[in-house]
Parts: structure tokens; sequence; C-alpha cells
């Protein structure tokens, strides 16, 4: 009797252990499921601000449930900039609800059933000195080089009346976007997938069209058509290796038949000589290759550009990987190369002068990041009907808010003294050869020639000189000492 007491005693221990563990277990579950969130989404919005060091609000309301789904819902959220970089709200959310797995977690994946956002407003501004108000802490990357930021897969998306705003130092490159309505439906089993989209971007009209379809457990397989504005293009290729961040290896197209209009949609307020430059068409292919965060980069990019002036050739490639893991590297390099045969009407468009038919050759390096390009081993070669001109060197603080630099040797010869010189209204009674050889260095203003050696040889005498002029423009200011070398000074006084 005492043993079946004792068999009955630890049965029961047993029933209350597994039972409180239960009640354990179930007690946190239910806390989440019915425990009113919204009556401390204040306290809940400190809370998450402190983590993301941002200044965090929810005006609206705030609500979770475990089951039938997991679900997150917040309405009137916004997400502050840091000071001192704007006073501008990072982002601002009229209502969000996001409905997502609960076991991925544990293996640092997040997997989004559905996301649907309602009026989200994104304002991006970056700084004179590289500070950028969507800059985190979370974003930094450990010493090892590899992104503790979990894996996040969305299968199904909903975004009404969204926008994203972007202000920098140069306002001639901000950049607004609207969304009128944005889907993306990621393909799961026999699921067809789409991807469509509509809106404009600075005002010009945005659609964009497509299909997703997995190949194999791990791969996304892209097909999209896009049109903006006079811009029509796709882009084609795989993504593999979703669960882990994804790889990517996809073509760019794109075409637009109105260069000024597309180079305007991306800088408005273009000069009337940027637009002229502009003019025409444009074509341009690239592969995107490599994993966001690390070494994302567009390779193979081959740019042709064609108008009435200029035609522009251009191939290299742009890394996308973030400026504080790339270090020193530039994020650019692209071999260029311009050709005009008109270049007395291109040299109008900066107030130049070649008052007769030329053409004219530069190619180069270009590198650098956005806001402080650089090209390098610059040549330049010219000739026409009354001259030609080479010139190698490079040029430097390009597409930022100083002013650009340069640094050339150049040279002009001609065979035709007395045509060239009278091309520019100069009456010179002679006829015979010129040449001129020196460094042009300056920036737009206060551009000089330094070490400017001119020798004229004709048959009444020569003439050399030797000095400097500049700063170019009207009051250009001049210091050439001459001499004069004739040998039979009848002819000089009577050419």
């Amino acid at each position: 009797m005492p043993y079946a007491m004792d068999i009955m005693s630890r049965k029961h221990l047993i029933l209350s252990a597994v039972g409180l563990l239960v009640v354990l277990l179930i007690l946190p579950v239910l806390t989440l499921q019915y425990f009113n969130w919204d009556s401390y989404r204040d306290r809940v919005a400190v809370w998450v601000g402190s983590v993301i060091e941002r200044e965090v609000s929810i005006s609206d309301r705030l609500d979770f449930r475990l089951w039938p789904t997991t679900r997150l819902s917040v309405s009137g959220l916004q997400v502050s900039s840091p000071e001192g970089v704007s006073d501008l709200p990072l982002v601002n959310l009229a209502h969000g609800e996001i409905e997502f797995a609960i076991w991925p977690l544990l293996s640092g994946t997040v997997v989004i059933n559905r996301l649907e956002l309602d009026a989200p407003s994104v304002t991006l501004v970056s700084g004179s000195e590289g500070e950028a108000n969507w800059h985190f802490d979370l974003d930094q990357v450990p010493d090892g080089g590899v992104s503790t930021r979990p894996t996040v897969i969305v299968r199904d998306a909903l975004v009404r009346q969204g926008r994203v705003k972007y202000s920098g130092p140069d306002p001639r490159l901000n950049q607004d976007l609207e969304l009128n309505k944005l889907e993306l439906t990621l393909p799961e089993g026999t699921r067809d997938s789409t991807v469509t989209a509509a809106g404009s971007l600075n005002g010009s009209a945005l659609e964009l069209q497509g299909s997703l379809m997995l190949v194999g457990d791990d791969d996304l397989e892209i097909s999209l058509n896009l049109v903006l504005g006079m811009i029509s293009g796709g882009i084609t290729g795989t993504v593999s290796d979703l669960l882990d961040g994804g790889t990517s290896d996809l073509n760019l197209s794109l075409v637009t038949g109105d260069l000024t209009h597309s180079v305007a949609m991306f800088v408005p307020g273009l000069t009337e000589r940027a637009r002229g430059l502009a003019s025409g068409t444009a074509q341009v292919r690239a592969t995107i290759r490599g994993r966001a965060g690390t070494d994302l980069r567009i390779d193979d990019i081959d740019l042709t550009t064609r108008s009435a002036l200029l035609r522009l050739t251009a191939s290299g490639s742009i890394s996308l990987v973030p400026p504080r893991q790339r270090g020193p590297l530039p994020s650019t390099r692209f071999e260029v190369l311009a050709e005009t045969e008109q270049l007395d009407e291109l040299m109008g468009l900066y107030q130049g002068r070649v008052p007769f038919a030329a053409s004219a050759q530069a190619r180069g390096i270009l590198t650098g990041s956005l806001g402080n390009f650089r090209v390098d081993d610059v040549v330049i070669s010219a000739s026409g009907k009354h001259g030609s001109l080479s010139a190698n060197g490079y040029l430097e603080r390009l597409g930022g808010t100083t002013k650009p630099w340069m640094e050339f040797t150049a040279q002009a010869e001609t065979q035709k003294l007395g045509d060239f010189t009278k091309s520019y209204g100069i009456e010179f009674p002679y006829t015979g050869t010129g040449i001129a050889a020196g460094e042009i260095r300056g920036h737009p203003g206060d551009t000089h020639v330094r070490n400017l050696e001119i020798q004229l040889i004709t048959e009444a005498a020569t003439i050399e000189a030797n000095g400097s002029i500049g700063p170019f423009g009207k009051a250009a200011q001049f210091d050439m000492p001459f001499t004069i070398d004739s040998q039979d000074l009848s002819k000089l006084a009577e050419p």
C-alpha cells in the first residue's frame, strides 16, 4: 500500500510540474495576445528609440497579435533624423501592418508574409561633410567584415501613396519619388508572382511591371519592364541564395529618345548649355553583380549618347558598397571618349570661340565618388581648317559644390597664320606658320596660362614671345616679352 501511494504521489508531482510548465509557457503567450499594447504605445516608442538612437513617436495606435497570424499594426509612426543633420523626420507612416512568421526568427531570418503600408513618407538628407540622416549604428559591419543584420524576405507587399524625397548639398541633385501604388508578390509553390508599380519621379511618370519565378529552392529569376518618362528598358537575371542575403546577377538595358528630358528628370533646372549638350539619344547596358552591403556593383557598363554636337562613349563600373566599408577606394571608374564634328558650336556653349570649321576628340579615365570626381590621363586633339590643337592633363573636384580644377599642357599649331588670325578679326598681313605651347591651370573664373612660348615664322620676320596670360576674361593680364628678328626690313615694311 505505501508503494502504491508513492507511485500516486510521483504521478501527481509529474502532472503538477507539467501543468506548471504549460502555464508558464501559455501565460506569456496569452499576455502578448491580449495585452492592451495601445495603452503603452508611448513607452514602446521610447524603448524603440533607445535601441535605434532616434526619437520615435506613435501618435495614433499600436496593436500586436500572435494568432491566427502573428501581426503588428501601427498608426501615426514617426522616426526623427539625428540632431545636427536635419530637422525633418526620417520616416512618417500613416498606417502599417506586418504579418510575419515566428519560427524563422530563431535562425536569424525575418520572413514577412504580408506587408501593407499606407502613406509612408521617407525623407533622406545628406550634408556637405558626408553626414546622412539614414545612417544607423546598426549599419556598421564588425571587424570580421560580415554583416550581423538579419536576412529579410518579403512575400507580399502593398504600398499606397508612398513618397521618398532626397536632398543634399547640391540642390540640383534633389530627388522626389512618388508611388501611387506598389505591389509585390513573391512566388511560392505554384503561385505566380507579380511586380507592379505606378507613380512618378521628379514629375515624370513611372511604370514598372514584371514577374518573379523561383528556380530551385533558393534562387529567384527576375524579369522587369520599366518606363520612366522618355526612358524605357528592362532588368533580367537571377538573385541566388536568397536565404543567405541574395547574390545578384542581373542584366540592365535602358534607352531614351530624348536625352535632354531624361537628364533633366534626374537633374532639374538644367542650364541651356547642358540642354544643348544633352540634346539627342542614349542607351546603356550593364550587369548588376554581388551582394548588398558587401560587394554589390554595376559592371560592364556601356554607355553611348548621340547628339548634334557631341558623341559620348563610356565603359566601366560603379561600386554600390557603402563608403564606410569601401574606404578610400573610388566608387566609379570609366574610360570616356567624347567626339565632336562641330567644335565651333560646342565652344560657343561655353562662351568660347572657334571661328572656323573644326572637329575634336577627348579621352580620359573618370574615377571618384558622388560629389568628387576626377578625370586623369586626359588626351585632347582638335583639327580644323586653319589649325590644330593637342593637350594632356587632368581635371578634379568635379560634381561637387567647390569649383573644378584643371591642369593641362597644350600646344597649338597653324600652317596658315594669316588666315588663322583673320578668322578672329585680326589683320596679319603676312603668310607663315605659328606654334604656341604652355601650361593651362586653374578653375572657372580664374584660369591662367603659364610658361607660354609662342613662335611665329613668316617670310618677313620671326617673332618669339615667352610669358603668361591670365586670368582669362575681358580683363586678362598679359606678361609676354617678345623679340622680332628680320633679315629683310623691306619685306617687313611692305608685306
